[in-house]
């Protein structure tokens, strides 16, 4: 919700906000698009099914997850402690 204005009275703030509308919608208001690209953007949004994105995107996160915790040493930590202290030591 995009704030509107705001009033104070006193202590108090009374705000208004616009009613809630995706991004996509606040594009297709906007009056700084051509009617080509509003036009582009209702068709896009019109071939896209929400469960179908989640679903991809749930896909990609669990590989992405996998990639990372089979990549990922597994003394991790005693390496960087252990590089810490090489540094200090010769630097001294």
């Amino acid at each position: 919700m995009k704030l509107v204005k705001k009033e104070r009275y006193g202590a108090k703030i009374k705000r208004q906000h616009d009613k809630p509308m995706t991004p996509c919608d606040r594009l297709l208001q906007s009056e700084h698009l051509s009617q080509e690209t509003k036009e582009q953007l209702k068709s896009q949004r019109a071939s896209l099914n929400p469960f179908k994105l989640q679903q991809q995107l749930e896909q990609k996160l669990r590989q992405l997850h996998y990639s990372l915790r089979s990549t990922r040493p597994t003394d991790s930590l005693n390496f960087a402690s252990n590089a810490v202290t090489l540094n200090t030591t010769s630097v001294s």
